[in-house]
């Protein structure tokens, strides 16, 4: 015994204003969720570069800052991709790992870390602070 359309309709059409009003909401619900992470990272950003010194570097020469930045941070002397990994990531400041690898050769050619041993396949490459590093 199944209902006529014409007897489910004005059920339907109350069902589809509910669930408008409810998109809607949840709708203006999500975009305040986003405008308030938006300003929560700006400020994540901002503590991160008081508590690191130079913090989120950006513009020209923002990948070298914030490289150096890292590199000053590792206790080590000697140190590899993954220690400056780990340190950007805790930083708040990820870099891609190819971008990483090329930003570390670079330095080195700039003469600001030194390459102890070169990376193979099957071993990562070793630097070293040079003592002309610095992030100024």
């Amino acid at each position: 015994m199944a209902k006529s359309v014409e007897s489910i309709e004005p059920d339907l059409t109350s069902l589809q204003t509910k669930l408008i009003t409810v998109i809607e909401n949840d709708r203006k619900i999500r975009d305040d969720s986003d405008k308030r992470i938006k300003k929560n990272e700006e400020l994540l950003r901002a503590v991160r570069g008081a508590l690191s010194g130079s913090g989120d570097a950006q513009g020209y020469g923002a990948k070298s800052a914030n490289l150096l930045t890292a590199i000053d941070k590792i206790s080590k002397p000697r140190f590899g991709m993954a220690d400056v990994e780990t340190v950007l990531n805790a930083l708040g400041t990820p870099f891609k790992k190819t971008v990483l690898r090329t930003g570390l050769w670079t330095l080195a050619d700039k003469g600001k870390i030194k390459v102890v041993r070169k990376g193979t396949n099957s071993s990562p490459a070793e630097y070293e602070k040079s003592s002309n590093n610095s992030s100024e």
